[in-house]
């Protein structure tokens, strides 16, 4: 039976898609998926590389989370009011 590694529940716990860390890292979600369940052993250079993407995926969440703030501020008790900027959805 595969193990779980730290890195599969860390993705897991906090919604990050395989396609997401698997692009993050340029590498196929079927080989991350290898490496996530101890399938399959890397060097120590892939995971340091493996940890700066993740670092780049924490500071991109905190600055998207620190813009919804931001912008949630902004409509303080208009929450249900007709938008009047187009939607970038």
């Amino acid at each position: 039976m595969p193990k779980i590694t730290n890195l599969r529940r860390l993705r897991i716990k906090y919604n990050i898609p395989l396609r997401a860390m698997a692009e993050k890292l340029g590498v196929s979600t079927q080989f991350l998926s290898c490496v996530e369940l101890g399938v399959m052993q890397v060097s120590k250079r892939y995971e340091e590389r493996l940890q700066r993407a993740i670092e780049t995926l924490v500071a991109e969440s905190i600055e998207v989370l620190f813009r919804m703030e931001r912008e949630f501020d902004d409509y303080n008790g208009k929450l249900l009011q007709e938008s009047e900027v187009p939607d970038e959805c």
